[in-house]
């Protein structure tokens, strides 16, 4: 898993690459720290996910939460098919990635 982080003035662009498993969590939790400590508001750019399981949609709504907290938000950039489908399996793609759902069918 390869996560690199872009900053703008007004956004933090986080572009996952691998899998977001529990095999990966711990890394991808020490990647997601910065942009979550940000001022700015965070695009998460999983076009590159090749798998999500629980552990990384954890992360993901926890990311979602600490952000929103603050006044921030976080928007999935570019869902890979595999990221819509496990949204979907899990109930999570309308809140996590609007239109999602459809991008699946």
């Amino acid at each position: 898993m390869e996560v690199s982080i872009r900053k703008n003035k007004k956004r933090t662009r986080a572009t996952i690459r691998g899998d977001m498993t529990i095999y990966t969590a711990l890394e991808l939790k020490q990647a997601l720290l910065g942009p979550v400590a940000s001022e700015q508001d965070v695009d998460l750019d999983l076009s590159h996910v090749h798998a999500l399981d629980t552990a990384g949609l954890q992360l993901i709504l926890v990311a979602k939460r600490e952000l929103e907290g603050s006044g921030r938000k976080l928007s999935i950039v570019a869902p890979s098919l595999e990221v819509v489908e496990a949204l979907n399996a899990c109930g999570n793609a309308e809140q996590l990635c609007p239109g999602a759902a459809k991008t699946a069918d």
